[in-house]
């Protein structure tokens, strides 16, 4: 083969893989914009990324930011003794699990729950909480220090009420935070978000679209 016939080669093969490459995007991008929108999270783009935290899960374990990576997770922040929304909000996640299982099995997420009341909240209390709503729920907290940068990021609102200086209630928001497998923010619901179908519909569409997405 002469060196002209060999150029000629390499950029036709160059030419193909560029269509075959374009054309791929164009198929990503013509599924994701044809797909519903999701119905009650709102989407973030882009994702919010979120710093590095060091915690501790319910077996005594360290827990970082990269654990979310590779997966996607909805995020709830709350403590053990929490009179209603925190109940409320897991067992809607809970039922959001199921209902997704039920739809598209590969897609159920994880569910970490992050107690912001590390002083009564031992990793083994957080272990028997979480277990009563789903056995697979991960359960994390750290120091008030530790937790900081990741409610800031996130906007996580915690106010304390201390009552005779030992028992007291945290005031805190109820929002679900989707973390997406680049351990950023990609969605959330808003603590309002008590439809169980809802979410997980909204789950499913969220997770398509990432997979769709020409950047994934």
């Amino acid at each position: 083969m002469t060196g002209k016939a060999t150029s000629n080669l390499v950029v036709a093969l160059l030419i193909g893989a560029a269509l075959a490459v374009g054309l791929a995007m164009l198929f990503a991008l013509t599924v994701r914009n044809t797909m519903p929108e999701p119905e009650i999270a709102t989407v973030l783009s882009p994702p919010l990324a979120i710093p590095d935290a060091v915690l501790v899960d319910q077996a005594g374990r360290e827990f970082t930011t990269s654990d979310l990576e590779g997966r996607f997770s909805l995020m709830f922040f709350g403590f053990t003794h929490c009179p209603d929304i925190c109940p409320l909000t897991l067992q809607v996640l809970a039922r959001a699990r199921d209902e997704i299982r039920t739809q598209a099995p590969e897609l159920v997420p994880d569910v970490v729950f992050v107690s912001v009341d590390p002083y009564r909240d031992t990793p083994e209390r957080i272990g028997d909480y979480v277990s009563n709503f789903d056995p697979e729920f991960i359960g994390v907290t750290g120091s008030d220090e530790a937790l900081a940068p990741l409610l800031g990021a996130l906007g996580v609102t915690v106010h304390k009420n201390e009552r005779d200086g030992e028992w007291y209630n945290v005031v805190h928001n109820g929002t679900v935070y989707v973390i997406g497998p680049d351990a950023d923010l990609v969605a959330l619901f808003s603590g309002s978000s008590h439809d169980a179908a809802a979410i997980a519909t909204d789950v499913v569409r969220i997770r398509t679209r990432y997979a769709n997405s020409p950047s994934s």
